[in-house]
């Protein structure tokens, strides 16, 4: 019951209500599962709550409740967007954790917007643990990043990564 209330605040933009329904179950004896934080959590993001959905992310993982993959892309996606790489992090680093397929693209969207963001060493060591994790490095991501790191006059740590990048192709 309390699930369909909330989805019903949610989807009338009524975040505020759904959040104290949220936070009302818990005191009438029912605890809040994964549909209900992956509800609310889509609404904050939806709404550009991202204060809000970083506290409920958290709050989540506490209750070992797990966000979905397109709530987890949506999320690095939009903290990316606005500046914000130490959450698009925190939610690529839950993603590795919990899913095994599906990581390819939102991997090449958190490098990408590390670059995106001057955070380009950031960018590279994201990219060496996408490599040894097998999750594939588009071209066009290798591309902007071997920009970057010529411009800064660091041709060799794209050497490096290209480098690693063949070794996993082969191997």
């Amino acid at each position: 019951m309390y699930n369909l209330m909330i989805s019903l605040h949610c989807h009338g933009n009524n975040i505020n209500v759904a959040k104290r329904m949220l936070d009302e179950m818990v005191y009438n004896g029912t605890f809040p599962n994964s549909q209900t934080y992956n509800m609310l959590f889509k609404m904050l993001i939806k709404n550009r709550k991202l204060q809000e959905a970083a506290v409920l992310f958290t709050e989540m993982i506490k209750n070992e409740c797990v966000l979905d993959q397109d709530n987890c892309i949506a999320a690095v996606r939009i903290y990316l967007d606005l500046g914000d790489p130490y959450f698009a992090i925190k939610v690529w680093k839950f993603m590795i954790e919990n899913y095994r397929s599906g990581l390819e693209d939102t991997g090449n969207l958190l490098v990408l917007g590390l670059r995106n963001l001057n955070r380009v060493p950031e960018a590279v060591k994201y990219a060496e643990d996408m490599m040894l994790r097998g999750i594939k490095l588009s071209s066009s991501s290798m591309s902007k990043l071997k920009d970057s790191l010529v411009q800064a006059k660091k041709q060799y740590m794209y050497d490096e990564l290209l480098r690693k990048s063949k070794a996993q192709q082969l191997g």
